[in-house]
């Protein structure tokens, strides 16, 4: 029988805890179940005993949804009191890796961090090496690479039928970095099987008077492009392009991932050898959602005291590292830059208008 393990989940916003059924209809079977407290409730043994928000009709309303005894406005208090194995972190991004670093230093386990884990490289690297230090796991809010769909495209791309991977193309349409393309950065090293980038360059929209040092801004800047080098060769862009749709380019053929999971389009050499005339579309029936893995891969570890198997620490590390390249290219003047020119303090707000990521 699988260990019962308790949970609790910090930040009762969107993905903290709003039901999913708002978005049928609006987004792809496979997000379905969508926040941190339906998935910790959907998933075989893990039991939500806990939940924590600042905003006390927020706390009331989704105690009473979820039946949940245990409420609290301070997590440090609930950590103490609750002492779960499990937490989930789905506050803005500017008290994350605070949280989950005392609660690594108190006892709990294992951790489901929404996206962006942090602001800057450093804050990245630290909190992981809290959590390593002292023996705990972590997944991430970048679903996607756990969603059947996303997996059957890399099984594909990386099957040799294609040859060689040779490009990505991530289309989000207008976004802002640590907001939206903490996404973008996850898949591409999902894809590109590599955290091995060497070069960066990135053209952003930054609020005007937003740069208020050279290695602060105080804002979510706006992708316009960004181009990534690997040392396997692979390179990858980010595009405006709307759709939400994900294009690999290989030698033989070419798979997209249409509409955030809707559909993957394969095109492969048909008659002539220059040319993918040969169209076929692959849908994908979702067992469970991309956090539902999440948290079952977070439960295995921590009974198991193995490693995750969805994302390692490393592709975490440089999937921040990407997106703060980006930024700091794009403050170069949109000049190429390699990976080490990245500042590790250079730290990213998240603001937009009054709200941050």
């Amino acid at each position: 029988m699988i260990r019962t393990l308790r949970a609790a989940v910090i930040g009762l916003g969107r993905i903290g805890a709003q039901q999913s059924k708002r978005f049928e209809g609006k987004i792809p079977n496979g997000w379905f179940p969508l926040s941190h407290a339906e998935a910790f409730r959907n998933t075989d043994g893990i039991e939500l005993v806990a939940l924590c928000d600042q905003n006390l009709e927020r706390l009331a309303q989704f105690s009473h949804l979820y039946k949940i005894k245990s409420a609290y406005t301070d997590y440090k208090k609930m950590i103490t009191e609750v002492k779960p194995d499990l937490i989930s972190v789905a506050t803005r991004t500017d008290v994350r890796c605070e949280i989950i670093q005392y609660a690594a230093e108190h006892g709990v386990r294992g951790f489901y961090a929404e996206k962006p884990l942090s602001r800057s490289v450093r804050e990245c690297r630290d909190v992981l090496n809290t959590i390593a230090t002292n023996n705990g796991k972590i997944v991430y809010g970048a679903t996607r690479r756990a969603m059947d769909i996303y997996r059957k495209a890399k099984e594909l791309v990386w099957s040799d039928e294609l040859g060689e991977i040779k490009q990505i193309h991530i289309d989000f349409g207008k976004a802002a970095i640590l907001w939206s393309h903490s996404h973008s950065v996850d898949l591409i090293t999902y894809f590109a099987n590599s955290n091995e980038f060497t070069h960066v360059q990135g053209w952003c929209q930054i609020e005007e008077g937003a740069i208020k040092s050279p290695i602060f801004i105080d804002h979510d800047p706006v992708v316009e492009h960004a181009y990534f080098k690997f040392a396997n060769g692979i390179t990858a862009t980010i595009t405006q392009s709307p759709g939400f749709n994900i294009r690999i380019a290989c030698s033989k053929g070419l798979v997209t991932i249409h509409g955030d999971g809707y559909s993957i389009e394969v095109n492969r050499i048909k008659n002539m050898d220059s040319y993918f005339h040969g169209i076929e579309e692959i849908l994908i029936e979702p067992k469970q959602s991309g956090t539902n893995y999440l948290m079952e891969d977070l439960r295995d570890a921590v009974i198991n005291n193995m490693a995750v198997k969805y994302i390692t620490l490393e592709e975490l590390i440089t999937g921040h590292e990407m997106m703060l390249g980006v930024v700091y290219s794009s403050m170069m003047g949109g000049k190429m830059i390699t990976r080490s020119e990245i500042p590790t303090d250079l730290l990213i707000s998240g603001r937009t208008g009054q709200l941050y990521a």
